[in-house]
C-alpha cells in the first residue's frame, strides 16, 4: 500500500512541478501583449498546476486521516 500511495504521489508531484515550471517559463518568456493561442496555454497550466496542488494536499490530508 505505501508503495502505490508514494507512486501516486510523486507522479502528481513531477506534473505540477513541471506544470508550474511551465507557468513560470511562459511569463518571463512571452511578448507583453501575448497571441491569444499562448494565453490559453498559460491559463491551462496555471489551472492544471492548482488542481496538482489541491490533489497533493487531498492525498496527504487522506493519508494523515488513516494514521490517525
Amino acid at each position: 500500500m505505501p508503495d502505490r500511495f508514494l507512486a501516486i504521489f510523486f507522479s502528481v508531484l513531477i506534473l505540477t512541478v513541471l506544470c508550474g515550471i511551465t507557468a513560470l517559463w511562459l511569463a518571463l518568456v512571452s511578448p507583453s501583449p501575448a497571441a491569444p493561442y499562448i494565453d490559453r496555454v498559460f491559463n491551462a497550466v496555471v489551472h492544471l498546476f492548482s488542481i496538482g496542488a489541491g490533489a497533493m494536499f487531498g492525498l496527504i490530508g487522506a493519508k494523515a486521516n488513516r494514521l490517525l
